[in-house]
């Protein structure tokens, strides 16, 4: 049976305005769950720290104990899982029984950023339950808070019926009105089926023109009402996808989004740069022909095949070789198919920089530390043989004991200083105004008798009048170590100079310059390295703890300067230290 123009005009106004309700429906539900769900998530970020400040001053309680108390008041569940994943304690299981949670998501997450969540189904009550852990830092306890989302599912559903209900409402009231105004359609239908079809086409500007007594007045107004909804829509879903594009921009990691068919369908201008590529033009190509890393390929292949998500260790990328660990993660459709995976790339650089250079700091540590201390046993041996017994031996070699423990106490002090200096963020020494000339003068008196020892000729040549924005503790003590390293290595007879001056705008200049045998070019970076000593052997007999530079370095940069030095092999050094000027 054939429908009437006037019918088949009915049925799709109705049926347009109906499928424009359902997407509304669609959108706020899910809308309304996720806030919901956020709103769970931030509630039991919030419980964690309480529960653990409860933890902290109950800690003569039992653990057990203060766990039962928080879930019973705040109807929650509460885990506390140990560094090695075992579980301390657990409000509604025997904590002894249950299996490590090491591999939970938000577990791992918590350690390794402080916080961490995950919604899923409960394997104990089969609900999707919001999991939130935090951590205390590293060797502490993991707390993890639960919550059952099946309120949230509820408030969902209602949200959803309710909109439903508007929608089939809208629908029936649009229906009674497409009716009304298909019996009285006159010639202007042909403007209104115009406009339609220019909505239809995408042209969300298109609006009929409603007479003051035209009878398709109301269809006219419901088409534009539609085109509006339609535009904000469309807004709302570009702004969407600019937010997005906005945030992928700024991320750290890289990220690409692969579709079943293996092409690129989304890639932030960070994967670009580690992989090499032009990201707007790698956009809509093939993975592997865009991406010169076939592991990478291989890779989003395997995570696609299993469905589950895959990684890999670091490995050397692109032109500028860094350091990439690569995650893929499956992107599972409806119907439980694999329907493209996403990639993320994490520069690893310098974390593996960090680590070389820690792994240094500890085999130099422990050389400089066992050095005195094997001297010390060494000693200690030969006096309780018997040298002793000879006073002149004795006083040699307790001599050479407290010569090593003072070199014992001189790393050891050098170590706690640049320790306490790592602490505090860079440039957060307590500054003022200091009369560089009192910090110049200060620092050549101290080491004036070790210069007249050796016939150095100490200057201080300060400009008048320039103070310096700065810690004054900490520049007077890198001051003193520039100056005692420039007596040290100068030979007798020679000079070192303090000078100042303004430099550029808003910055002090102080050099210290010495008559020594200079610093080769390849050392020069170097020499501010922790334990890097140009002459090991000629650096220890003076006294040295490989620290001192390491330590003007770091106290420099903490009241927001930087230091270098200029030097030519055999014509002396010039170490330069910048600060800022005080003004007013």
């Amino acid at each position: 049976m054939r429908l009437s123009l006037r019918a088949r005009l009915a049925v799709a106004q109705v049926a347009l305005i109906a499928a424009l309700g359902l997407a509304v429906a669609i959108l706020a539900s899910g809308a309304t769950e996720a806030h919901l769900e956020d709103q769970v998530r931030d509630r039991l970020a919030r419980e964690c720290d309480l529960l653990r400040l409860a933890i902290e001053e109950l800690a003569g309680q039992p653990l057990a104990e203060t766990v039962e108390r928080f879930a019973d008041a705040a109807q929650l569940r509460v885990t506390v899982v140990a560094p090695d994943g075992g579980v301390l304690a657990e409000s509604d299981a025997e904590a002894s029984a249950m299996e490590s949670h090491v591999g939970r998501p938000e577990i791992v997450a918590a350690r390794a950023h402080g916080i961490g969540s995950a919604a899923r189904r409960s394997p104990t009550t089969g609900i999707r339950t919001m999991y939130v852990a935090t951590s205390g830092g590293p060797g502490e306890p993991t707390i993890r808070l639960a919550l059952s989302l099946a309120e949230v599912r509820r408030a969902t559903r209602s949200v959803r019926g309710a909109t439903f209900l508007g929608v089939l409402l809208a629908t029936l009231l649009a229906a009674a009105i497409a009716v009304w105004s298909v019996r009285a359609l006159t010639g202007s239908l042909e403007d209104l089926v115009e406009v339609a079809r220019r909505l239809g086409r995408g042209d969300l500007s298109a609006r009929a023109w409603v007479g003051s007594a035209d009878e398709t007045r109301e269809l006219g107004e419901a088409l534009n009402t539609m085109a509006g909804e339609l535009s904000a829509a469309m807004e709302e879903l570009s702004s969407a996808a600019a937010r997005l594009e906005a945030v992928l921009s700024q991320i750290a990691d890289g990220v690409l989004v692969v579709d079943h068919d293996e092409s690129i369908a989304l890639i932030n201008p960070r994967a670009g740069e580690l992989l090499g590529l032009d990201s707007a033009a790698a956009q809509g190509r093939l993975l592997s022909e865009a991406v010169p890393r076939h592991e990478l390929v291989d890779l989003a292949r395997r995570a696609a095949r299993l469905g589950t998500a895959l990684s890999e260790g670091p490995s050397t990328v692109g032109v500028s070789q860094r350091s990439v660990a690569s995650v893929a993660t499956p992107l599972m459709g409806p119907d439980g198919t694999v329907d493209g995976v996403v990639i993320t790339l994490r520069d690893l650089t310098e974390v593996q920089h960090l680590l070389g250079v820690r792994q240094e700091f500890v085999a130099n540590a422990s050389h400089e530390l066992r050095t005195p201390v094997t001297a010390i046993q060494s000693l200690a041996e030969v006096l309780e043989g018997g040298a002793i017994e000879d006073p002149e031996e004795g006083r040699r070699f307790v001599g050479r004991v407290l010569e090593n423990t003072r070199r014992l106490t001189s790393v050891l002090d050098d170590m706690l200083t640049l320790s306490q200096l790592d602490e505090m963020p860079g440039g957060a020494a307590p500054r003022g105004s200091r009369p560089v000339k009192d910090l110049m003068s200060a620092a050549a008196a101290r080491l004036e008798p070790l210069a007249g020892r050796k016939g150095i000729r100490l200057s201080c040549e300060p400009s008048e009048g320039l103070h310096a924005l700065c810690s004054e503790q900490q520049i007077l003590a890198a001051l003193v170590n520039l100056v005692d390293n420039a007596v040290k290595f100068t030979p007798d007879g020679g000079s070192v100079t303090l000078q100042a001056a303004r430099e550029g705008d808003g910055w002090v200049r102080i050099t210290v310059t010495d008559t020594g045998p200079g610093i080769p070019e390849r050392a020069r970076e170097r020499i501010f390295e922790r334990f890097y000593r140009l002459d090991r052997g000629r650096s220890r007999e003076l006294g040295g703890t490989g620290l001192g530079l390491s330590i003007v370095k770091h106290a420099v940069e903490q009241s927001g300067g930087r230091v270098w030095v200029e030097s030519a092999p055999g014509g002396g050094a010039r170490f330069v230290v910048l600060l800022p000027e005080a003004t007013g």
